[in-house]
């Protein structure tokens, strides 16, 4: 914060890219091994407080957008055109690695913390596996900036 507000804006981007790509990568590399079909399988009864804690926590940082709007010289237009990019890009960012996912196990009882790495090892080998921790790593210094 000492270097201003482009430095932030600079940092943050960095941070986000080097966050999303192993995700990225799973989906674009598990993508010819989706199965639809095994994603839309119920096994067990749907914990619903699971699920809208769940969709509450993806969409909550849109309320930080607000925040941002003195900083901004047309902000009801960038925010409508973020909310536009957003929205989506969250929607996809998490049902899509699911989706490859189930497709690659579709049993509920495997999936615990770190699970998506060995299902990354196993997609892609070693090297995604590391691209999921490292891009956890970051998360973590994202959440104390």
């Amino acid at each position: 914060n000492l270097l201003g507000t482009d430095m932030m804006v600079k940092f943050n981007t960095l941070l986000a890219a080097v966050s999303l790509a192993p995700t990225v990568l799973f989906v674009a590399i598990g993508m010819p091994r989706l199965e639809p079909e095994r994603t839309l399988v119920a096994h067990g009864e749907l914990d619903s407080s699971l699920l809208v804690s769940w969709i509450l926590w993806l969409y909550c940082g849109f309320f930080s957008l607000g925040t941002l709007a003195g900083e901004l010289e047309q902000p009801r237009r960038t925010f409508l055109i973020s909310i536009g990019i957003l929205f989506p890009a969250v929607l996809l960012l998490n049902t899509l690695p699911l989706a490859v996912a189930l497709s690659l196990d579709d049993v509920p009882a495997h999936y615990s913390a770190g699970y998506f790495n060995v299902l990354a090892r196993r997609l892609a080998g070693r090297w995604l596996d590391y691209g999921f921790q490292l891009g956890a790593n970051v998360c973590l210094i994202g959440f104390f900036n």
